[in-house]
């Protein structure tokens, strides 16, 4: 009888130590894990957060222009008149360079964009800026694949002798003589042509200046992508790290022995995990480095 009693009292002492003691134990592993490896900047992860938003390089949002001009003068004759690319920029550069300014370096580029305007506006004969469909000097640009901080257009059609008297007449005009003499330009493209306009046979002349995006200098574009795959590689990571968070948090483990592999595997990828994201950081303000320098290049640009 003693001997049940003594059992007894054994078998209640263990249960009630084994209660108390060995949630302890696993607390305390759980415990190592949460304050060790899930440090505040974990759940912060820089690239998901607004503050630490990859920046954009700025163009000059707006193409400067002025309206377009028409010069009808029935005394000259268009049959026997001429214009020619080379002439109207050596005319440009002419008066550029006499107003104390830089020469324009001619782009071909720029000579693509003005005879694709033009040709678009002699085939849907309108003569604007912007085409009926919405398009303008800026917009060609990015369709031939042409990077500028600045643009500007200058058009022309009208009954005009040569080079130097259609340049002349942009000239006498206040807005189209600011884009020919901006001291900022750099790369000029012209394109002239004799066609119909409302029936009409005319000369229609297009000038694109322009700033080239290679003026400032642009950001590392290698950075970017580094950041990208970064990115991937850290959303991949951090589900897994939260997958094997959950399964501890909420015990899905059957013994220690699948308690410690899960901890030893949160352990060996939380250190990976942690590292890339600041190495991102990192890459992310020097990216962000370099596009305010450029972006500050662009706003100087007057």
């Amino acid at each position: 009888m003693t001997r049940a009693i003594l059992a007894i009292v054994f078998a209640v002492v263990i249960f009630v130590v084994g209660s108390f003691v060995l949630p302890f134990l696993f607390a305390d592993k759980f415990s190592e894990v949460s304050e060790m490896e899930f440090p505040s900047r974990f759940e912060d992860v820089g690239i998901e957060e607004k503050k630490e938003q990859v920046l954009e390089p700025e163009v000059k949002k707006e193409v400067i222009k002025a309206e377009p001009l028409r010069v009808i003068r029935e005394e000259v004759k268009i049959e026997t008149s001429i214009l020619t690319v080379g002439g109207v920029i050596s005319w440009t550069n002419f008066f550029r360079q006499t107003g104390g300014f830089t020469a324009l370096k001619e782009s071909g580029s720029l000579n693509s964009i003005a005879l694709n305007k033009l040709e678009d506006m002699l085939s849907r004969q309108y003569f604007e800026h912007t085409s009926p469909s919405g398009e303008g000097a800026g917009d060609i640009a990015n369709k031939f694949g042409y990077k500028f901080v600045l643009i500007g257009e200058n058009l022309a059609m009208g009954d005009f002798k040569d080079d130097e008297d259609v340049v002349k007449a942009w000239m006498n005009s206040p807005g189209h003589r600011a884009n020919i003499l901006k001291p900022s330009y750099m790369e000029l493209g012209v394109a002239t042509k004799k066609g119909f306009f409302n029936g009409r046979e005319v000369w229609v002349a297009v000038q694109i200046f322009a700033v080239p995006f290679s003026f400032c200098n642009a950001p590392d574009e290698g950075i970017l992508e580094k950041i990208e795959l970064n990115k991937i590689q850290l959303k991949s990571n951090k589900e897994h790290l939260d997958f094997i968070r959950n399964m501890i948090e909420k015990e899905k483990y059957q013994t220690r022995e699948e308690y410690e592999s899960l901890v030893a595997e949160y352990n060996s990828l939380a250190p990976s995990y942690n590292f890339i994201s600041q190495n991102t950081k990192s890459l992310i303000e020097q990216y962000n480095l370099e596009i305010s320098l450029f972006n500050q290049c662009v706003r100087s640009i007057e």
